[in-house]
């Protein structure tokens, strides 16, 4: 052992022996040598095996080694660190604490060492993560799990054909080696609400309902990619799943009921690029999710490089969470125990807190008229190829702006009767009227809303309505379009309802807003 490392210590003090004056030997030099001259040779070190050979020199030697500043540009060279902090992520007592912790961590030399800040990175967007969701949805983060072992990244990697130091791949390894994505825990349960369905909305890659259709995506474990990855490469006689890393999902659990469609989507890394896409089930293309970092030809793909892309795709979604864009509330708007991220946007200003690729896109907008509050937003359901729209409608309360009191607005409620939408696509517009919203009359009061809707019974004409249930919250319509637009219009109330009308009726305006194809797809 004292042979192989005083063998080591030669060569490496060989090696810098030209970068000072004379031949004499390495001791010798050291000796003489003054402190300056030494540090210089001590910072061209580039590997930590180089300082710990130094370090058996001399006891002068063994101080200079110690110097922060020698460290701190080795973790600087080797690991691209510019925070002291360690493999985990918390902070170095020292940059030699820091430097060490990497070794440890099996992050010595080549593909690992360069990819320590990704590392740095997964820890930093999985503890945002947290951080966001914790207040409003503490569930969804008991499903994280623990950072996932080498052998079943290398069992996936096996499945995929390609190598576990794939370099395309650097930025999956790591953020599956801080949490190794979500468990879904499958529930026997009423399918009628209750547990079921707060478990289908846990996903943490986001989630929402239009038209009798649902979609919440997980981000799966490694041992759930193995077996799904498997079936897809060995089912799919088409290739459409060739080279493509299936990460995410959305869970298609039994009995969930009549009501509700369950949409399959799947979110895959390109293991030749690492560009991240969504499976477009209409046209068998998959989409991109995120914008391209850097151009380059590919074999006629254009990609990212550094391949990185998942990291800035899920550190977009987390300022998203931190900024109030997307919120914690039930994805099908009739089910409250269905709370999830939903991935319609939430307000003008903070959609302007987005990243420089997607400043306001001009996917919200709301007015109000006579005290009754209308928001639009839109999201472009990329797995099935069509947008989606929801229409929030509520009384506003007392100290919101634009609030004005019973007396004010000349009624303590209000009832949607009949709608106008005006539908833009390519500078050409059309217009569409009709009663009601799907079937619905609601009746705004303060804080909540009457669910009447279209009555049932035998000759009923069209809106003729039967009077609903009391509901607590904000009025919900959603539903889908088929193209590119702009979509406005204007709503019909009558003071009172139909019944018991207190005054004449009057229009409530729909601003409008883009259903367009979005920078960042969820």
């Amino acid at each position: 052992m004292l042979r192989s490392l005083v063998g080591s210590e030669m060569c490496i003090r060989d090696r810098y022996q030209r970068r000072v004056r004379g031949t004499v030997s390495a001791v010798a030099m050291a000796d003489r040598l003054s402190e300056q001259p030494a540090m210089d040779i001590l910072r061209r070190a580039s590997r930590a095996s180089e300082l710990w050979c130094f370090m058996l020199t001399c006891v002068e030697w063994n101080h200079w080694c110690n110097d922060p500043a020698v460290w701190k540009r080795l973790c600087a060279i080797q690991f691209q660190l510019v925070v002291c902090r360690d493999g985990n992520g918390a902070p170095a007592s020292s940059w030699k604490h820091a430097c060490c912790s990497w070794h440890k961590m099996g992050f010595a030399d080549g593909v690992a060492a360069r990819s320590a800040w990704l590392r740095l990175r997964a820890v930093d967007m999985w503890s945002a993560l947290f951080a966001a969701l914790q207040p409003a949805a503490p569930g969804i983060c008991d499903t994280i799990q623990p950072g996932c072992g080498l052998d079943d990244w290398a069992r996936l990697c096996s499945v995929l054909q390609v190598a576990p130091s794939t370099a395309s791949l650097e930025a999956v390894r790591c953020l599956y080696e801080v949490h190794d994505g979500q468990e879904i825990h499958r529930s026997t349960t009423s399918t009628t609400g209750g547990s079921l369905f707060n478990q289908l909305s846990m996903g943490i890659l986001g989630g929402f309902s239009a038209y009798r259709n649902f979609v919440c995506s997980w981000l799966l474990p490694l041992k759930k990619l193995q077996a799904l990855n498997q079936i897809l490469q060995e089912s799919t006689a088409s290739g459409l799943f060739e080279h493509k890393m299936v990460v995410g999902t959305s869970p298609m659990l039994e009995n969930v009921g009549q009501e509700i469609s369950r949409v399959q989507k799947f979110i895959a890394v390109d293991v030749r690029t690492g560009a991240i896409g969504i499976l477009n089930m209409e046209t068998h293309k998959w989409m991109p999710c995120a914008p391209l970092l850097h151009d380059h030809d590919n074999g006629g793909m254009k990609a990212p490089r550094p391949p990185h892309q998942i990291l800035c795709w899920l550190e977009e979604m987390v300022r998203r969470l931190q900024q109030q864009v997307y919120k914690i509330s039930p994805l099908i708007p009739d089910i409250p125990d269905s709370q999830g991220i939903n991935l319609f946007p939430c307000s003008p200003t903070n959609m302007e807190s987005l990243s420089p690729q997607e400043q306001n896109p001009g996917h919200f907008a709301e007015a109000v008229t006579r005290g009754v509050l209308v928001q639009g937003r839109s999201l472009f359901n990329a797995c099935e190829n069509h947008w989606c729209y929801s229409l929030q409608i509520r009384l506003l309360e007392p100290g919101e702006q634009g609030y004005e009191d019973p007396s004010t607005r000349g009624f303590e409620t209000c009832q949607l009767v009949r709608r106008q939408w005006d539908i833009n696509e390519g500078g050409q517009t059309s217009h569409v009227d009709g009663m009601g919203v799907i079937g619905k009359y609601p009746v705004l009061r303060q804080g909540g809303w009457r669910d009447d809707s279209q009555s049932h019974d035998p000759g009923a004409a069209e809106g003729e309505t039967a009077v609903g249930a009391e509901r607590e919250g904000t009025f919900v319509y959603q539903s889908c379009t088929q193209s590119e637009c702009i979509f406005g219009g204007r709503i019909n109330f009558i003071p009172g309802d139909k019944e018991n009308p207190s005054g004449d009726d009057f229009w409530v305006t729909v601003a409008p807003f883009q259903c367009n194809v979005s920078t960042y797809l969820y």
